[in-house]
């Protein structure tokens, strides 16, 4: 993580640190805060409202913006302020011409066959929102054109219509099977198009509203139990995260085998954070046993394999079936916690460990 640090020592965001390695904002922080707390912290409040944003990135900006793009959607894409970009811009630009763009903007005319053709597509079925994101049009000014264009009576009832229009029964029961399978309403409105209001009254109306309350109850991984042991403070005190975690350490220091502890490794354009490394194997200790989180897991483990990694799950005995069940075709070996240690030779048999010096 040193280029990060030195991005930071530059003056570049955290935001765009994040956005620069394609990964959050909150992953960044949370790892350079583990290496070296007020070092981070120093250098947030050093950057914090005097960001130094280089001269060739505000001229793409100042370009971009005189095109037309809004100050807000160039912040979110070149890592920059939204505040420092509304004092930057207007500062070297000049307000007038600054306000003159903005007043452009705000009466900036829609062309009738973008309009006429948006028609067609609501007339079909489509959302008015993802018509606008596509067009680059806001969604409250394209309803308001198209009652404008068509008449309010005409748009409304084609808007009723859509909002009334039965869901096929092949595919409700498709997204009642994924819903089942931990998959959240959010991401599934999305893929089919339907809005999630409009989803979620379906489903209600179908298999009734504590039908519906369990299988919501079930796909909240932000809400989930989080498995014994995990923060604990005996394994807070020695830096681990759980105690099954904590029991791997000790195992590995106890048979002499040298390993790297949360090694960052940055694998397919995303940054993970293994348990354990020893030489081209991971080891990973997991005791949650929501399936939501298995799903997105499993992509984790794929990119382990891919960049050649061999992948061994610990987990402890009431997860070890759902392990399975997600994993079996994953290429990771999936083991008890209570029995690695009898096999840990057998384990790592095709590992080249290196035994520690001891004194």
């Amino acid at each position: 993580m040193e280029s990060a640090w030195i991005d930071l020592e530059n003056g570049l965001a955290v935001v765009a640190v994040a956005r620069k390695y394609g990964t959050s904002q909150e992953t960044i922080s949370n790892r350079l805060t583990r290496l070296d707390e007020r070092r981070y912290k120093d250098l947030v409040r050093k950057n914090r409202g005097k960001q130094r944003v280089p001269a060739t990135l505000l001229d793409r900006v100042i370009v971009r913006f005189r095109e037309g793009q809004s100050l807000q959607k160039l912040s979110v894409e070149q890592g920059i302020g939204v505040a420092t970009l509304y004092r930057r811009v207007p500062q070297l630009i000049g307000v007038n011409e600054y306000k003159e763009i903005i007043d452009n903007k705000k009466r900036k005319k829609i062309p009738k066959n973008l309009i006429e053709e948006a028609w067609r597509r609501v007339q079909n079925g489509e959302q008015v929102e993802r018509i606008a994101k596509e067009y680059g049009i806001g969604w409250s000014t394209l309803h308001r054109k198209l009652m404008q264009s068509v008449g309010h009576e005409e748009y409304k009832q084609i808007m009723d219509r859509k909002l009334n229009r039965e869901i096929p029964d092949a595919l409700f029961t498709m997204i009642l099977h994924r819903l089942d399978n931990g998959e959240p309403m959010t991401e599934l409105d999305k893929e089919y198009g339907i809005p999630r209001l409009t989803l979620r009254r379906r489903i209600v109306q179908r298999i009734g509203r504590k039908k519906y309350d369990e299988i919501m109850e079930r796909t909240k991984p932000l809400k989930r139990k989080m498995p014994p042991g995990y923060g604990s403070q005996e394994a807070k005190r020695n830096g681990a995260d759980s105690m099954l975690e904590l029991g791997i350490r000790r195992l590995l220091e106890r048979h002499g085998i040298a390993f790297e502890y949360r090694k960052d490794l940055h694998l397919n354009g995303h940054w993970y954070i293994p348990d354990f490394v020893i030489g081209r194997t991971i080891i990973e200790a997991t005791g949650v046993t929501i399936e939501g989180y298995w799903k997105r897991y499993r992509i984790k483990v794929k990119d382990y394999i891919e960049n050649g990694y061999r992948v061994i799950i610990v987990t402890s005995d009431r997860v070890h079936q759902i392990a399975n069940k997600y994993l079996q075709k994953s290429g990771a070996r999936i083991i008890r916690n209570k029995d690695l240690e009898k096999n840990l030779e057998q384990v790592l048999h095709q590992v080249d460990v290196q035994k520690t010096i001891k004194q």
